[in-house]
């Protein structure tokens, strides 16, 4: 009885329907845990972004005798931060009252409320969608890309002597 063919019908058919209930037990827990993990992806990209506004923000009042960007827009037109090009297109950036830059998620199904992310520029802490409810504190990734970009523009001067 090793072989399939010599194992009786009954059995055979028993271990087929178990095989197909646990692949279709998988395959509904699949269904569940992908969108939550591209979610968890997606907002992970975003807070990213987020830093890196700070930072350029940052930058920008260090050049601009303290003054803020009027949007995120100018920042990106004078070089001090790159957005990814895919992000832009599902998700909407914002500096608020010089206070909080927002990101607002822009592709949503019907009906839904848009996913919104906050990075408050003074405390240095992001909440919202994908975030734990106590917020995150970003202080040192916004210090490390702050002197990531410092140093950039040394360079850029250095070149131009």
């Amino acid at each position: 009885m090793d072989d399939w063919n010599d194992t009786p019908k009954e059995k055979r058919s028993s271990a087929s329907i178990i095989r197909w209930i646990i692949i279709g037990l998988v395959v509904i827990a699949l269904a569940f845990f992908i969108p939550y993990y591209i979610s968890k992806v997606r907002a992970t990209l975003v807070n990213k972004q987020l830093i890196n506004i700070c930072a350029g923000i940052e930058r920008f009042r260090e050049v601009n005798a303290e003054n803020f960007p009027e949007d995120v827009w100018q920042l990106e037109d004078y070089g001090y931060v790159a957005l990814d090009e895919k992000i832009k297109m599902i998700w909407k950036f914002d500096i608020v009252n010089d206070k909080t830059v927002t990101a607002t998620s822009t592709y949503n199904k019907p009906g839904e409320t848009p996913r919104v992310i906050t990075l408050d520029i003074a405390t240095r802490m992001i909440t919202g969608y994908g975030i734990p409810p106590n917020g995150r504190d970003v202080s040192a990734e916004v210090d490390k890309e702050h002197r990531r970009l410092s140093l950039l523009d040394k360079l850029e001067l250095e070149k131009n002597r």
